[in-house]
């Protein structure tokens, strides 16, 4: 699935940015929820097909995993923002 790939991706961001700081990873922390809310997307778009062709129970199936992926993803990405900037400015 594209849309685990793309979460990775966007905490593997979130780590560049907590390497290399705040100043200079400000474009790593935008890519990183960029990637998360593609992924968010593609999800959705896959939910809509699946509603297309009748295929609630695939839905019922894979989708509430997938919130869970989704909501820890989002703490993480954003527990780890908030620390670099609070670890910048302090």
């Amino acid at each position: 699935m594209i849309e685990i790939i793309l979460l990775i991706i966007a905490i593997i961001f979130t780590l560049i940015t907590f390497v290399k700081g705040k100043q200079k990873g400000s474009l790593f922390e935008i890519l990183s929820y960029i990637c998360y809310f593609i992924a968010m997307l593609l999800s959705f778009y896959d939910i809509l097909g699946r509603i297309e062709n009748n295929d609630i129970v695939g839905i019922l199936d894979i989708y509430p995993t997938m919130i869970i992926i989704y909501i820890a993803t989002f703490i993480i990405i954003t527990i780890l923002h908030i620390y670099i900037t609070m670890k910048d400015e302090g």
